[in-house]
C-alpha cells in the first residue's frame, strides 16, 4: 500500500518560504521511497504549480491559519486520503492544534525553532538548529521523540547530488551572492546593496535573490539601474547549490538556507530578520559558524560595508568558515529522519 504523507505549512509575505522549502526535503525523500505527498496550505495558489512539477498533491484550507477550524480540515483530509503521517510547519500551530490531530490517532511530526509551547504532544520533534535542546521540550508526552540538532538538517535533493564537491576558497572575492528569504519584508537586499555600492572599486559580480512574494522587485530593479554595479537579480530560483557553488561569499538572513550555505561550504556573514532568527543565530555562535551582524534593522550600511570589506580581504577567516559549514552538515540528515519516522 502507498503511504501518503500530509505536509501542513504556509508560505505567504509574513510567513517567507523556509517552513515550505524544508518541507520539500522530507517529501522529496518520501516520494524516493514510494509514498505519496500532499501539501495543505492556506492561500498558496502560487505554490500549485511547482508542487505539481514535483508529483507533489495540493489542498486549500479555507479556515483561518492555526485555529482548530483549520486543524479539523487537516483531519478530514488526513481521513480521506488515509494519512501515515502528518507533518506541521509553524509558530501559529500551538498545543490545542497538536492535541486535536493526535486525539484522531495519527502520526504526528511538528518541526521546530524556538520551543515556546507550553506543552508537546507530537510523536516527534524535529528542531535542526544549533541551540537545540532537551530543556525546551521538558513538557511534552512520554512517547515523545526528539531530533535535535545539525545531525537532522534538512536538505533538498538538488543539494544531496553535490556531497562530493569541494570548494576552493580564492583569495580574491568575485562572486558575491545577496539572498533575504523569499518576502524579503523590509527590503533589506537593498540596505545591502547600498553598503556593496561603497565597495564599488572592487571587480564584484553580484547575484540578488529574490522570491515569488517579495514585493520590493521593482524598488530594487529601479536602483539598481542607477548603479554602477554589476547586480543581477535572480528570481525564482530553482538550482539554488548552483547558485551557492558559483558564489565566493554570501549575506544571508538567520533562516534554513544557512544551513544550505553550511553544507555547500559557502563562506557567509549573517543577520537576523526576526527575533526567531536571532535565537538561530546564537546557535551558529556557539559553534563559530559564519559572520553574524546582528539584527540588519540596526546595523548601519557604513557598518554592513566595513564587516564585507573586512571578510573579503580575509581568506583564513573564509577558509575557517567554509571548513566549519562542511563539518557540521553533512547532508544526511532527511535520511535520518524518514528512518526514524519508519521505524514508528
Amino acid at each position: 500500500m502507498v503511504e501518503t504523507l500530509i505536509i501542513r505549512v504556509d508560505a505567504c509575505f509574513d510567513i517567507g518560504m523556509g517552513h515550505f522549502m524544508r518541507c520539500l526535503a522530507l517529501a522529496q525523500a518520501w516520494l524516493r521511497d514510494g509514498g505519496k505527498v500532499i501539501y495543505a496550505m492556506s492561500d498558496a495558489d502560487h505554490l500549485r504549480q511547482r508542487l505539481e512539477e514535483l508529483d507533489i498533491g495540493y489542498l486549500d484550507i479555507s479556515s483561518a491559519p492555526g485555529c482548530l477550524d483549520d486543524a479539523g480540515e487537516l483531519i478530514n483530509y488526513s481521513k480521506k486520503f488515509n494519512a501515515s503521517w502528518i507533518i506541521l510547519d509553524g509558530y501559529h500551530f500551538k498545543t490545542d492544534y497538536q492535541i486535536f490531530i493526535k486525539d484522531y490517532d495519527f502520526n504526528l511530526l511538528v518541526i521546530d525553532d524556538d520551543g515556546k509551547l507550553d506543552f508537546y504532544c507530537a510523536d516527534i520533534i524535529l528542531n535542526q538548529n544549533l541551540h537545540a535542546s532537551p530543556n525546551l521540550y521538558s513538557n511534552r508526552m512520554d512517547y515523545t521523540e526528539l531530533l535535535l540538532g545539525n545531525k537532522y538538517v534538512l536538505l533538498r535533493e538538488e543539494f544531496l547530488e553535490w556531497r562530493d564537491w569541494n570548494r576552493e576558497v580564492k583569495p580574491v572575492i568575485n562572486h558575491l551572492l545577496v539572498t533575504l528569504g523569499g518576502s524579503d519584508k523590509n527590503n533589506y537586499s537593498l540596505k545591502i546593496i547600498r553598503a556593496l555600492e561603497r565597495l564599488s572599486s572592487l571587480e564584484l559580480e553580484i547575484n540578488v535573490l529574490v522570491g515569488v512574494s517579495n514585493p520590493h522587485i521593482n524598488v530594487l530593479k529601479e536602483f539598481i539601474m542607477g548603479s554602477d554595479l554589476d547586480i543581477t537579480i535572480l528570481e525564482n530560483v530553482r538550482d539554488m547549490p548552483g547558485i551557492m557553488a558559483w558564489a565566493d561569499l554570501a549575506f544571508t538572513g538567520g533562516g534554513t538556507t544557512v544551513w544550505e550555505m553550511a553544507f555547500m561550504g559557502l563562506p557567509t556573514i549573517v543577520g537576523a530578520t526576526s527575533p526567531v532568527e536571532e535565537l538561530l543565530i546564537k546557535g551558529l555562535n556557539k559553534c563559530n559558524l559564519f559572520l553574524n551582524v546582528g539584527r540588519i534593522s540596526e546595523v548601519t550600511v557604513s557598518e554592513l560595508t566595513l564587516v564585507l570589506s573586512d571578510v573579503m580581504g580575509n581568506r583564513e577567516l573564509r577558509c575557517f568558515m567554509s571548513n566549519q559549514g562542511k563539518n557540521l552538515v553533512d547532508g544526511y540528515g532527511v535520511d535520518r529522519v524518514i528512518n526514524c519516522m519508519k521505524k514508528k
